[in-house]
């Protein structure tokens, strides 16, 4: 019985889309995942379906507007193809035997329906109504110093280019609105999608090879589609080697470092976490044209979040288990407290966090969390810890090779020195760590640091 629900709800999920009801299942079902796809093919159901039903559509379509489910729900039921038999009978008794067949197939589809309610409702509780009507834009909310609802950013000035070329109608008066904006179409399967987290001594070692273990969308952005008249995105999702050596039991900094361009964090599903601008500063979950998981690949391939993803985690897993890991070893949870409440920047502090019982390794610990929200700046405001420094030039990285000056300028914010001060101190051609500490009477290796996380963010 179970089965047999599943197999209608795939069909519904399946078949609305493709039958261009992407606005109701969006409104209604706004996180459920995509469908289960063929492996390592992209599926434009669309164009299978449509191609198969052009004529019949043609001819009927008034009479036959439900055909797309339809097709689904008869092939899964008797292992015959209802548009190629409605098509084949319509040609030869004409339009009454096809309208006839049309209120057989209406009839049908109205008994199945509280059924496909019922597999919604099951299998992905509290979900349908996750995703706002309308969210408040976040561009401009970013500085270089740490407040709620902001990013500290660790520069000011974005390298442009890329994202989203021609600002969407969803977006106005201050506001986006999530269930007008166009997905990449398709469904791709990695059955090669490997993701590895494990404690080792005092680290928690993430080994990846950043392929998403669900489905995504065609990439690059397919030329004639909705999603390519704003966003062109060129880029193809690549397999990436991803070592990462987070501290197993992070400690809250002196004060908190500012988010860089690129990764700054990794998830159990396979999937980079990004930041919440993209590389013109804006918001860039309401800008860029994402796939029904929320994601896309940047230039090197690498695919990741900017927001939360339905697809991230089963509808089950628990509200204080993570769902991933930042750069500094802090947990991050799912949008949701334990009582399902939608969590906002009210409840969280200038990082985007609080501190609270989480599940780690089977053990319940009080730590501090980030949290993943629906509303800006959707990941986190600023690193609670101290984040690791990512490999140049390996996966993860975002921006603009950095000048000297923002180089020196980051690291001097998160030292919290006058710039030129520590430019005289650090001084031309090669920096001379030794002189400065003894001028700023701060350690080398603090600042050695500040210029290597510097560096890492701006690339």
């Amino acid at each position: 019985m179970l089965h047999s629900v599943a197999r209608w709800g795939w069909c519904a999920t399946r078949e609305l889309i493709a039958a261009g009801c992407t606005r109701l299942v969006k409104d209604r079902f706004a996180l459920v995942p995509p469908i289960p796809p063929v492996e390592n093919e992209a599926v434009d159901v669309d164009v299978k379906i449509g191609r198969r039903a052009k004529s019949l559509n043609e001819r009927h379509r008034a009479a036959v507007s439900g055909t797309s489910l339809a097709h689904c729900l008869l092939e899964q039921e008797t292992g015959d193809d209802p548009v190629h038999d409605m098509q084949h009978r319509g040609e030869q008794f004409g339009m009454r035997r096809i309208r006839t067949r049309s209120r057989e197939i209406t009839n049908m589809l109205s008994s199945k329906i509280v059924v496909i309610g019922l597999l919604f409702s099951a299998a992905v509780p509290a979900l349908a109504h996750d995703l706002p009507r309308r969210l408040p834009l976040g561009d401009g909310r970013i500085g270089v110093t740490p407040a709620i609802g902001r990013v500290l950013v660790c520069n000011m000035q974005f390298p442009g280019g890329g994202g989203a070329h021609r600002v969407g109608g969803w977006i106005r008066d201050g506001y986006w609105y999530p269930g007008e904006k166009p997905r990449v179409e398709g469904a791709v399967t990695w059955p090669n999608a490997r993701v590895d987290i494990t404690v080792e001594g005092r680290e928690r070692v993430v080994r990846a090879n950043a392929l998403p273990r669900h489905a995504t969308g065609v990439f690059p952005i397919r030329p004639g589609s909705t999603a390519h008249d704003y966003d062109r995105n060129p880029n193809s999702i690549r397999e990436q080697q991803v070592l990462l050596r987070l501290p197993a039991e992070p400690q809250a900094a002196e004060r908190p470092a500012c988010v860089p361009l690129g990764m700054i964090g990794f998830t159990i599903a396979g999937v980079a976490v990004f930041n919440a601008f993209d590389l013109q500063g804006r918001d860039a979950p309401a800008y860029e044209v994402q796939d029904a998981c929320n994601g896309h690949p940047q230039r090197r391939g690498l695919y990741h979040y900017h927001d939360w993803s339905p697809c991230m985690v089963p509808a089950d897993h628990p509200a204080d288990r993570p769902v991933g890991w930042m750069l500094d070893g802090f947990p991050i949870l799912g949008p949701r407290a334990a009582d399902g409440r939608a969590l906002t920047n009210a409840d969280l502090d200038e990082c985007h966090g609080r501190v609270g019982e989480v599940e780690i390794d089977g053990r319940r610990v009080t730590t501090y969390h980030y949290r993943f929200t629906f509303e800006y700046p959707y990941t986190i405001g600023c690193f609670r810890g101290t984040p690791i420094a990512l490999p140049r030039g390996g996966a993860g990285g975002g921006g603009a090779r950095p000048s000297p000056g923002q180089v020196l300028e980051s690291a001097a914010r998160e030292l919290g020195v006058d710039p030129s001060r520590l430019r005289a101190a650090v001084g031309p051609p090669l920096p001379n760590f030794e002189r400065a500490a003894r001028e700023q009477r701060i350690s080398a290796d603090l600042i050695r640091a500040a210029f290597d996380r510097a560096r890492t963010a701006a690339n």
